[in-house]
């Protein structure tokens, strides 16, 4: 049985005294001032590296000065030009700058590719209306021959189309390319080949026969294509692709018909298709007066004497112009300024 103690009075509370009261209050603040300076030191520890990190990673960055590639800002000029000589309804006039009107499709399908593959994308307004005017041209061939410079004009045409449409298809634009590869198909020779339909396009005696650059063109079309349904593409390009064969001379030149009385050698754009086409590894130091050889050149082997050369020719507009050109007089400023950027642009890129 548990004693009743509820009669004892509780114990007296202790007395504190003020002296150690005051005593107790000096330690506290004493503790909370230590702790606030070991803060302020980590802090201020954190703000000295941080400062010292961003004033030596800038101080780093000026000392090492980003290069800018030549052939890119080259490319970036080049393609600037184009954009401001186009024309409003998005083609561009060969006849005004030195070249010849009947080459005017074709030399606007070389200026939409360089602006397709400008190192910096273009105004989309500048690509869009190029590409329209391009399906336009190529959406009436019945209504040409196609013999000449037209048919070289339909192909560069079709060539820049397909690019296209590997970046932005379309189903309209879909369909007018199978519908003209389908069209090339139905053009070629009994020997496997391609060539003009007329004797004497633009007063070069080619006959009816077929010839390597307007096969190789053809091959490269076929190759290349986007993923269109062609009922004997594939055959088309076996035969194709073994006439080219057959033009390679054993001492490494190009005929450039079956019947090899036109020679090709490295100064001509034909050798420097074939060695592409064979993905060929040749060296040369070949270069000037002919952009179309140098832009297949390049395509090959790209040299930084060649992209030097190409370079040193820009006018400080941002054009190419050299009257001494092979192919001035066809496609003019136009089409140098589209071949000098499309032999720069980074391969690959």
């Amino acid at each position: 049985m548990n004693p009743d103690l509820d009669f004892i009075p509780p114990p007296p509370d202790p007395e504190i005294s003020p002296e150690f009261q005051d005593e107790v209050i000096s330690r506290i603040h004493h503790f909370h001032r230590r702790r606030q300076r070991i803060v302020n030191l980590v802090v201020f520890g954190l703000v000295l590296t941080t400062s010292f990190y961003v004033r030596r990673t800038r101080n780093a960055y000026r000392e090492i000065p980003v290069k800018q590639d030549a052939r890119v800002a080259s490319a970036a000029k080049g393609v600037e030009w184009l954009v401001e000589a186009q024309k409003d309804d998005g083609t561009w006039d060969t006849g005004n700058s030195g070249g010849h009107a009947a080459f005017a499709d074709g030399v606007s399908a070389l200026a939409t590719l360089a602006l397709l593959n400008a190192p910096d994308p273009v105004n989309r307004e500048v690509l869009e209306k190029a590409v329209h005017s391009l399906e336009q041209s190529m959406g009436e061939p019945h209504k040409k021959p196609l013999q000449g410079p037209e048919f070289y004009n339909w192909m560069l045409s079709l060539h820049t189309l397909a690019e296209v449409e590997k970046q932005m298809p379309n189903p309209h634009r879909q369909k007018l390319l199978t519908q003209s590869y389908t069209n090339l198909l139905r053009r070629q020779l009994s020997d496997g080949g391609w060539g003009y339909l007329d004797e004497q396009p633009m007063g070069y005696i080619q006959n009816v026969s077929s010839n390597s650059a307007v096969t190789w063109w053809i091959c490269h079309l076929l190759k290349n294509r986007p993923a269109l349904h062609v009922p004997g593409a594939e055959k088309a390009l076996a035969r194709g692709t073994a006439w080219l064969d057959e033009r390679r001379m054993t001492d490494g030149k190009v005929a450039y018909q079956s019947s090899n009385n036109i020679i090709a050698d490295k100064d001509d754009a034909l050798f420097w298709m074939i060695a592409l086409q064979n993905i060929g590894q040749t060296s040369s130091s070949v270069t000037g007066s002919d952009a179309y050889r140098d832009f297949f050149k390049t395509a090959v082997v790209q040299t930084d004497a060649d992209l030097k050369a190409i370079q040193q020719r820009q006018t400080p507009d941002g054009s190419w112009v050299n009257p001494q050109d092979r192919w001035w007089r066809a496609g003019g400023q136009v089409y140098l300024t589209a071949m000098s950027v499309l032999s720069q642009v980074p391969k690959g890129a």
